[in-house]
């Protein structure tokens, strides 16, 4: 019986571990590998020009390199239910292969195509691998239900087998084997298409911070390794200025595309700490990254609703302001607070920011400042951040918007003294908000204080040439804790609460979130803000230095890469 594969790229943009991929090699007399892009899709959806040009860039480098195995990408414009018919009777399809899709509307849509597959006689194989662990069995240990804390997740993944091993990269010796000739007019057929046929305007578009592809990845994954000595010492280079540019080791996008494997990346750290360790087990804590990325795959996964606060189980309700002409001005980086602009300056510019810079913006528009619903600020970064995906990307905002996962919303994120302490020359601000770049150090943070001779000497002067704070720091996050509070005071009655408590399987949970509610009931709120506005503590919190430290590391662990 003649076989003829075709494998659907989406995610898995790559030729290293591609279990699926294999599969489609697996006694194959024909193989194509096809990539479905939708144009129409490409100018309604809600992602910008540096998601959209690293994929292509991702796509080009994907062809390259089946180039060099005397294949080729077929890129079809067009919907999947649309076109998957067409070349089953086009190609004579007896095989389809493509990775498993963790997210809900991914699971859907594949249901659909696997049906569609099933009346067209055409076998289907699909396989994970764009995640560690199967998501499933983790719901399955955790009585048929997501774990929802990060210690509980844990605690489960500690009890699976180590996920499965990586596959070696396609080699040309398959391809021979399968050899499917390509059409003199391919590039004409199914070419990639540029960023001017998608409908972005490219004049004067800057090279990109972030090159796409599999290549870059590995390249990138390279130099990450290099850093032995974090890797031995499971240390995490502390913050400071340089840590806010993007640097040439960062790998967030790669997963997020499946430019890199995520079990290439665990094995490589497993095997160079074990090296560097005398052959010792690395602890939990080296794959923090990966982690908390499928943390959140794992709680999204069977939840269609949950990249919203309506409808969703886990999400707090929280009664958010709407205020269109605030949200744009945070979107554009024309709030008036130098540390807040030069990072959507920045997210804007490149399509990445630092995850420290992440957690102040969306403090700053959630329950820190503007009280703006995370769903907001979650559709901008959808649109500018290269590796915002559905899952991370919601649980992500739900977690720094204490709407779900984590509670601590007494702990606010200062757009003054946050940004100083992370870089105190304030170089940063200089680099993505230029007009700001001759004010003196001790003014580049609040411009507004400077005297009208300072502001005049810098050529900027504040109400004029760069904005004036949009709110007063001080009563807003004031504000916005009292309103935290009454929400919390009210979640004995919130169901999702009660079903996160009855999940978490930890008593500690319980009594923890009994004692904020007592303090909030009990506890007046001070606002430490001498000139510089620091961050919001509660009055009469325990000080438990050892949990605050645990607590601290949990909260940076969640955009390491």
């Amino acid at each position: 019986m003649v076989v003829n594969s075709v494998h659907w790229f989406r995610k898995g943009l790559r030729l290293h571990d591609n279990p699926t991929l294999q599969e489609a090699l697996n006694g194959a007399d024909t193989v194509r590998c096809v990539y479905i892009l939708d144009p129409w899709f490409a100018g309604a959806a809600n992602v910008g020009i540096n998601r959209w040009r690293f994929l292509l860039e991702a796509l080009e480098d994907l062809d390259s390199s089946l180039k060099k195995l005397n294949s080729r990408l077929f890129v079809i414009r067009g919907q999947p239910t649309d076109v998957f018919p067409r070349l089953f009777k086009e190609w004579r399809v007896t095989r389809l292969t493509f990775e498993s899709d963790p997210e809900p509307y991914g699971k859907e849509r594949d249901a659909a195509i696997i049906k569609m597959a099933q009346e067209f006689g055409v076998e289907t194989v699909v396989r994970n691998s764009h995640t560690l662990y199967n998501l499933d069995r983790i719901i399955e240990m955790n009585n048929n239900s997501p774990p929802l804390t990060f210690k509980r997740f844990q605690t489960i993944v500690s009890r699976l087998e180590l996920p499965r091993r990586p596959m070696p990269p396609i080699t040309q010796q398959q391809m021979d084997k399968c050899h499917t000739k390509i059409s003199d007019n391919h590039d004409q057929l199914y070419s990639i298409p540029s960023l001017e046929e998608l409908g972005f305007r490219t004049v004067g578009l800057p090279p990109a911070v972030w090159r796409g592809g599999e290549s870059e990845a590995l390249d990138r994954l390279n130099k990450h390794l290099d850093k032995k000595v974090w890797v031995a010492n499971l240390e995490h280079p502390r913050s400071n200025t340089c840590s806010l540019y993007a640097s040439p080791t960062g790998l967030s996008p790669y997963l997020r595309f499946g430019c890199l494997s995520c079990r290439i990346l665990y094995y490589n750290l497993r095997e160079l700490y074990m090296k560097l360790r005398k052959r010792s087990n690395p602890p939990l804590s080296l794959f923090g990254q990966l982690l908390w990325r499928e943390f959140f795959y794992t709680a999204a996964t069977n939840n269609p609703n949950f990249d919203r606060m309506e409808g969703n189980p886990i999400c707090v309700q929280i009664p958010w302001d709407q205020n269109p002409e605030a949200l744009a001005k945070w979107a554009e980086g024309r709030t008036g607070f130098p540390w807040i602009d030069a990072i959507m300056t920045q997210l804007r510019q490149e399509g990445w920011i630092h995850h420290l810079a992440r957690h102040a913006v969306a403090c700053f528009l959630t329950r820190g400042d503007l009280w703006i619903s995370w769903e907001s600020g979650m559709k901008v970064f959808e649109e500018l951040l290269l590796d915002a995906d559905w899952s991370v990307n919601a649980g992500s905002w739900m977690w720094l918007s204490c709407s779900a996962f984590f509670q601590q919303f007494f702990h606010c994120y200062c757009p003054v003294g946050f940004g100083r302490r992370t870089d105190p020359t304030g170089d940063y601000i200089r680099r993505y908000i230029p007009i700001l770049k001759d004010y003196p150090n001790r003014y580049i943070y609040e411009p507004w204080n400077a005297p009208e001779a300072i502001q005049k000497a810098a050529n900027c002067v504040v109400g004029v040439h760069y904005p004036k704070p949009m709110i007063n720091h001080a009563e807003g996050s004031r504000l916005n804790i009292e309103r935290m509070k009454q929400v919390y005071q009210q979640l004995s009655h919130y169901r999702g609460l009660s079903k996160l408590l009855l999940l978490s399987c930890c008593p500690f949970v319980y009594i923890y979130w009994c004692l904020c509610c007592f303090i909030c009931f009990l506890s007046g709120f001070v606002l430490h803000s001498a000139k510089s506005q620091c961050e919001i503590r509660v009055l009469n919190k325990p000080q438990d230095t050892g949990k605050k430290r645990a607590a601290s590391s949990e909260r940076k662990n969640i955009f390491f890469f």
